[in-house]
């Protein structure tokens, strides 16, 4: 299955000779689960398991990306022989040699590596993930060591988490991820997601069907914008925000039915306020469902109805928020 690019790409380093597959597959596969692009240095050994159990993985959504070095330094433009293997999706070649014990030098594309990912994870390996460790340290990113055997990593700079469970691993990829893009569409997959969400939560679940119309130029009017929350890359919701002087008016607003009642609506309003902050709005308005008022008051809107009471006949209500300066 092709993965697609995430905005998001965690490293993994180790052994350029030994695979240690159970360490490489566990974490091969946490990483497609969590819709984020996998970076290697595109070789053998953990390089190579890691990437399979990666791209091997049914659902994945992110890329497989190795960064190659060249043959040597006075061969610049062959490929280092071997690389890159055969699961890297994207290869990036470079004019850089060294690795190993000289995996720190700057002709070295460890840097490369390290500084492209948002969060690293070091499985056991010689001098050069040694190296990689340090540069990472170096360059302020997040690293965790993950082994089963202490003495495998003994080398390793000593400042460095080690952990010797995969949920460990888990719980610190999930603490340097975002999980949340909030996204104006810009191709055609995106708006197809987001006419998608819209038509069937809004109007095919509510019997409408056949008349939503997704050419209606209100969508990309000035003063309005129509936004797609992804999760891990996923498209679970959607709102257009309309700007009219200090007001930001939410409109429909919609999570996807199968992804509700999982903390993405909160999620939604949250990131859709906070963009209307930066526009300079000071309350915000939403045409509410009746059956969703519960939510928008736990999430600090308030009826315009002063007793609290809801008219009757109607199929929503007006609620406003006042937002801090």
């Amino acid at each position: 299955m092709q993965g697609t690019l995430s905005k998001q790409t965690i490293g993994v380093v180790g052994s350029g000779s030994e695979e240690h597959e159970d360490h490489a597959r566990a974490v091969g596969e946490i990483l497609a689960d969590l819709g984020v692009n996998l970076l290697t240095g595109g070789g053998r050994g953990v390089m190579t398991a890691v990437s399979r159990a990666f791209t091997q993985r049914r659902g994945r959504r992110g890329i497989c990306i190795g960064i190659i070095p060249c043959a040597s330094e006075a061969d610049r433009v062959t490929p280092k022989p071997g690389y890159p293997n055969e699961f890297v999706e994207l290869a990036v070649y470079t004019h850089l040699p060294y690795s190993g014990p000289q995996g720190t030098h700057d002709l070295s594309r460890n840097h490369i590596n390290i500084l492209s990912c948002v969060a690293v994870i070091a499985l056991p390996g010689e001098l050069g993930t040694a190296a990689e460790v340090s540069l990472a340290i170096r360059y302020n990113r997040p690293v965790i060591v993950f082994s089963r055997d202490p003495g495998m990593v003994r080398h390793f700079p000593s400042s460095v988490r080690r952990v010797t469970s995969i949920d460990d691993v888990r719980e610190f990829l999930r603490a340097h991820i975002d999980d949340y893009d909030f996204i104006a569409p810009g191709d055609v997959g995106e708006w197809r997601a987001y006419h998608d969400i819209r038509r069937r939560v809004l109007f095919e679940a509510r019997g409408r069907f056949g008349v939503y119309d997704d050419t209606r130029p209100e969508e990309t009017a000035s003063g309005h914008h129509p936004r797609l929350l992804l999760h891990r890359g996923d498209p679970v919701g959607v709102i257009r925000i309309d700007i009219e002087g200090t007001t930001a008016i939410f409109r429909r607003v919609a999570v996807r039915s199968d992804a509700q009642r999982l903390g993405h609506g909160r999620a939604l309003l949250s990131l859709a306020q906070r963009f209307a902050q930066a526009e300079g709005c000071s309350r915000l308005l939403s045409h509410v469902a009746l059956d969703a008022v519960g939510f928008y008051r736990k999430c600090g809107f308030a009826s315009e109805h002063e007793d609290g009471g809801e008219p009757s006949g109607r199929e929503s209500v007006v609620m406003t928020k006042r937002l801090q300066p």
